[in-house]
């Protein structure tokens, strides 16, 4: 897997060569289990895609959630969801998929590593520093939205990149922001990070555009441990 852009200018050069080799593992990790998941589906077009959430250190977050929403939606591709704890805020970004039907691609290491590059260009130069980690998961469509008695909706083929991963803001979209000052992530035997530390009484902001905001408070023990 060898690197398609690095930027020009010596400070942002040297900023996203550490961050590329923060993600590194995880994006090999997400990589590999996306070829078993193909090599073990009837096409070579599937439909699960890789998920990334950047974590970053910040000091008393849950006093800062104004600046921190508003750093989110400015953003060229603004997270699909902010977690904000008392020291560190975790970012969010996914396939946003609104249309009908169902995505589909046929994954392949440049491909994972162009929404990997996408994702580090989008955090440099701004206030989300210093990233202290990030996780890679998949994520499949097909079993997030198919239930049992749903017929099977067209497969659409897509070629995503990383402008696809975000909250479209202009299109009506919603960033999700959770305040939850005790929130942890702790590291799992399989070398992901679990969230440990929700209080069950959280409440999650919807942003969007100016003036475009809606609280939803969580039921008692929702969000525990995800």
């Amino acid at each position: 897997m060898t690197r398609s852009i690095v930027p020009a200018l010596p400070a942002a050069r040297i900023q996203y060569e550490r961050w590329y080799q923060l993600g590194l593992q995880a994006v090999l990790t997400a990589t590999t289990r996306l070829k078993q998941i193909q090599a073990a589906s009837v096409t070579s077009q599937i439909s699960a895609f890789p998920r990334f959430t950047i974590f970053c250190a910040v000091q008393r977050g849950d006093d800062r959630v104004a600046a921190i929403k508003q750093a989110a939606l400015a953003l060229k591709v603004v997270p699909i969801e902010v977690d904000i704890s008392h020291d560190q805020v975790a970012l969010t970004f996914g396939l946003n998929w609104l249309q009908a039907g169902l995505p589909v691609w046929q994954p392949t290491d440049a491909r994972v590593l162009h929404l990997y590059d996408g994702l580090l260009t989008n955090l440099l130069g701004t206030p989300f520093q210093p990233i202290t980690a990030m996780q890679v998961t998949v994520n499949d469509l097909a079993t997030a939205r198919l239930q049992p008695s749903t017929q099977a909706p067209a497969r659409i083929g897509v070629q995503p990149n990383f402008h696809n991963y975000g909250v479209d803001l202009a299109a009506g979209g919603l960033l999700s922001v959770v305040v939850a000052p005790a929130l942890q992530w702790q590291s799992r035997p399989n070398g992901l990070l679990q969230a440990q530390g929700y209080a069950g009484d959280e409440a999650e902001e919807l942003c969007g555009q100016p003036n475009n905001h809606k609280i939803i408070p969580f039921p008692k023990g929702s969000r525990a441990c995800s």
